[in-house]
């Protein structure tokens, strides 16, 4: 599954933050952004962007 397909759930929580929500290894992560350009980018479609969202949910909530 491609990192754009694991973002499950992209909630507005407040002027300008989201809510966004991950799978990864079967377990939900979910953290706050407030990154607006992340947030358009995954709205237009663009991979890399979507990528790129998923690697800061990813950051901020796993701790490798």
């Amino acid at each position: 599954m491609k990192k754009s397909e694991r973002i499950i759930t992209l909630r507005k929580s407040g002027h300008g933050h989201y809510k966004v929500t991950i799978t990864y290894y079967g377990k939900e992560y979910t953290a706050t952004i407030d990154d607006m350009t992340l947030i358009d980018d995954y709205h237009d479609g663009i991979i890399g962007r979507m990528n790129d969202l998923y690697d800061v949910v990813k950051s901020k909530c796993v701790a490798l």
